[in-house]
């Protein structure tokens, strides 16, 4: 209970610090891997797949922002996300990707089109979507 009230802590201060400055301190994702790895160790002996998880996440991540910087002039997601999708897999499991991927997808969607329409220009954060959808597949798994 006690690694679960730091998780998400930590992710409500990352979200909000990638709100006013659209920008995810190393310090959050360091922590959050820190406190994934422990969690792991204490709930499974191996923790293989979900460093692979994290990996694979963070090369989707970087394979759509390589993408949409050729196709568009501009990338969809910032190095910060890349390393919090990294951090997601830690906290993820295998049959919960789908739901993850859903709902921070949708989540990014809706707060884009809502960032948008208040004319706060172009880049607008991820982040908070990420960390949401984290937190709604591990609080629902």
């Amino acid at each position: 209970m006690i690694i679960y009230s730091i998780f998400l802590m930590l992710l409500v201060g990352l979200a909000i610090v990638d709100l006013k400055r659209l920008l995810i301190p190393d310090i959050y994702v360091l922590l959050l891997v820190a406190l994934g790895l422990f969690w792991r160790l204490q709930i499974q002996d191996e923790i293989g797949s979900a460093i692979g998880l994290g990996v694979l996440l963070a090369t989707l991540g970087t394979v759509l922002a390589w993408v949409s910087k050729s196709a568009l002039g501009q990338r969809a997601l910032g190095g910060g996300d890349i390393k919090l999708l990294f951090v997601c897999g830690l906290w993820l499991e295998i049959e919960n990707l789908p739901l993850f991927l859903i709902l921070s997808g949708g989540g990014g969607f809706l707060s884009g089109i809502i960032w948008f329409s208040f004319g706060y220009g172009r880049r607008f954060p991820f982040a908070p979507s990420l960390a949401l959808a984290l937190m709604l597949t591990v609080d629902l798994s």
